[in-house]
């Protein structure tokens, strides 16, 4: 559960611990119980991630004399003796979370030894202290916002054929980058992918057939670099980003840009 907090009002006076925060949430159709109609799951939707740094920034307001350098210092030596206590075999409960180690898998018999080769695993488990999520669930205010289907979505484009990076251009035989979000798939797919998709140019269309990218050097749920087709016909596209959701859903994503060969 991730809470909005403004940063800005909560640098310029104290927290009011007793206000309610807001908590967006969205509903998605529920892929486990397909075979009831109309089975819909909660999603929070989150708008920002918010690192060590940005939380170190909202603490800062309760005493000037401490630096934000003095905080991380503190904070990382916690880390480091939190990990080590853990490595030790200890329970740890630091008043907002409980850590401790687990031990996964099955052993035949008493006198059985721990092996990795019959699926014996140590696994870190970590929960919220109970009086902490108590006290969190009183304080949200949920808002629940329109619900859309899930589908790759591409808000940065690059061409990394010089220093500027073009954001319309696509440079044959050179490497160009897309950043956003649910843009994973899988490149052995053919029906996935990058594609560009040629449009009419003075209301004639050449060639309709949708060229689809073959070499990658990343592709990541928010990233892919990918070498612009050799041999790529001088025409205007469309840039798709193709993905599999479910076991047989394909989802688009399209820039919004129109691109130009060079």
């Amino acid at each position: 559960m991730l809470i909005k907090l403004n940063a800005l009002a909560a640098k310029a006076s104290p927290r009011k611990d007793d206000g309610k925060m807001t908590v967006t949430f969205m509903l998605q159709p529920n892929p486990l119980m397909k075979e009831v109609p109309d089975q819909y799951r909660a999603f929070v939707v989150v708008d920002r991630v918010l690192e060590l740094t940005d939380v170190i920034d909202l603490m800062e307001f309760r005493s000037s004399s401490i630096s934000k350098a003095d905080i991380m210092a503190v904070i990382e030596d916690f880390h480091y003796t939190i990990r080590r206590l853990l490595a030790d075999g200890h329970k740890i409960n630091t008043g907002l979370i409980v850590i401790e180690l687990t031990i996964k898998g099955n052993f035949d018999g008493r006198d059985a030894s721990f092996d990795t080769r019959s699926g014996h695993k140590v696994r870190v488990k970590i929960r919220l202290v109970k009086a902490v999520e108590d006290e969190v669930k009183q304080k949200v205010r949920l808002k629940k916002k329109p619900s859309t289907e899930p589908a790759p979505l591409i808000d940065f484009y690059r061409d990394l054929a010089n220093n500027e990076g073009s954001n319309t251009t696509l440079t044959p035989t050179h490497m160009a980058r897309l950043k956003g979000y649910k843009l994973k798939f899988d490149p052995s797919d053919d029906r996935l992918g990058v594609f560009l998709v040629p449009q009419a140019i003075g209301g004639i269309l050449n060639d309709p057939n949708p060229v689809r990218v073959e070499h990658y050097s990343r592709t990541t749920n928010t990233e892919i670099i990918f070498r612009v087709p050799d041999d790529l016909p001088t025409s205007d596209y469309k840039l798709e980003v193709r993905a599999l959701f479910g076991k047989e859903d394909i989802r688009t994503g399209t820039y919004k840009h129109t691109l130009v060969v060079l």
